[in-house]
């Protein structure tokens, strides 16, 4: 390895660490609970009960809602601040269904997740991966890996459902402005997932009215993929 190499990849790890570290400080304050709009949207697509992955689940807010709603759920998120938050929480009535575990892409694999959904009562069920506003709160470097690691699992995912922050919205206002955000082509991300993989884009929205916060309007991507060998026509 050269040290231009080196160097770049100390800068990428330091930077990935800083993140984890400011969303345990985050999450410690953090309690809302209402879901998303956006987990609206997806619950009225999911007709059936499926296990959804939420990978970057936050302060689980729509972890608990698609537990609540029937759904099989299992938390991912890097924070071990928020894992421990969220676990403590669950009720008795939902432990069967809603599951945390910590997850940092690059680091951590899926196969731990799906060879947990093998082994689990139900492992017959269809699964899903939903992430919201995750993949701009992760470094570059990362989200190719978590686009790898999507592309590796897609014959066990009979979808994928994303939000992140779209391109057009670098400049726009941030209450939290303290906060690690990129910004994302929607057309590069779903060309750099689709490429390699059994996934077709099935759905995509861009614009502004979708998570607005306060004075905060961003603009949002939103994308549904589908694994071609797997989506039922009834999802």
């Amino acid at each position: 390895m050269n040290d231009t190499k080196a160097n770049l990849d100390d800068i990428v790890s330091s930077s990935a660490e800083s993140i984890v570290q400011y969303w345990d400080s985050f999450y410690r304050m953090a309690a809302m609970r209402t879901p998303s709009q956006f987990a609206a949207l997806v619950a009225s697509e999911l007709k059936s009960p499926h296990i959804i992955i939420d990978v970057g689940c936050g302060n689980g807010r729509d972890t608990f809602f698609f537990g609540d709603i029937g759904h099989i759920v299992i938390g991912l998120d890097a924070s071990g601040t928020a894992i421990d938050s969220n676990s403590s929480q669950i009720s008795d009535d939902l432990k069967e269904r809603i599951f945390f575990r910590q997850f940092t892409v690059g680091e951590d694999s899926f196969d731990a997740v799906t060879d947990f959904i093998a082994g689990a009562q139900f492992d017959h069920l269809p699964v899903v991966i939903y992430s919201r506003f995750f993949l701009h709160a992760i470094t570059s470097v990362a989200e190719d890996e978590f686009a790898q690691q999507l592309s590796g699992i897609s014959p066990t995912i009979s979808g994928i459902f994303l939000e992140y922050r779209d391109i057009r919205d670098a400049n726009m206002v941030k209450i939290y402005a303290d906060h690690y955000r990129r910004f994302i082509d929607p057309d590069a991300f779903s060309k750099k997932l689709t490429s390699d993989s059994d996934y077709s884009l099935l759905y995509q929205v861009i614009g502004q009215g979708f998570a607005k916060y306060g004075r905060e309007d961003p603009w949002i991507a939103r994308q549904i993929f589908a694994a071609r060998s797997n989506m039922k026509a009834d999802q």
